[in-house]
């Protein structure tokens, strides 16, 4: 069974906290995150496999947010002169 669940990502670039619903899929081990390209994935899940913070624009699945993910300078830089410019100001926190 799939479910929708709100999360909290922390964000390797900006190190902003935000909330963000996730897929959710359970089986006989357990719930578990439903990855982008996993095989017969619904297309009405879509939107929920990826996120985005809201301060600098990365973006990723669910992993892509673990407190072990390293972030190199060169992608900081890009993500912050090519990806937050684009963030409409309705939707970039300060």
């Amino acid at each position: 069974m799939t479910t929708l669940r709100w999360i909290d990502l922390r964000c390797p670039v900006c190190e902003s906290v935000f909330e963000s619903m996730a897929a959710l899929s359970t089986d006989d081990e357990g719930p578990y995150y439903i990855h982008p390209s996993a095989r017969g994935t619904s297309v009405a899940v879509l939107p929920f496999l990826i996120h985005v913070c809201r301060r600098c624009g990365y973006a990723g699945g669910v992993g892509d947010f673990d407190d072990d993910v390293e972030v190199t300078d060169e992608l900081r830089r890009r993500v912050w002169s090519e990806l937050a410019p684009e963030l409409g100001t309705s939707v970039r926190i300060p």
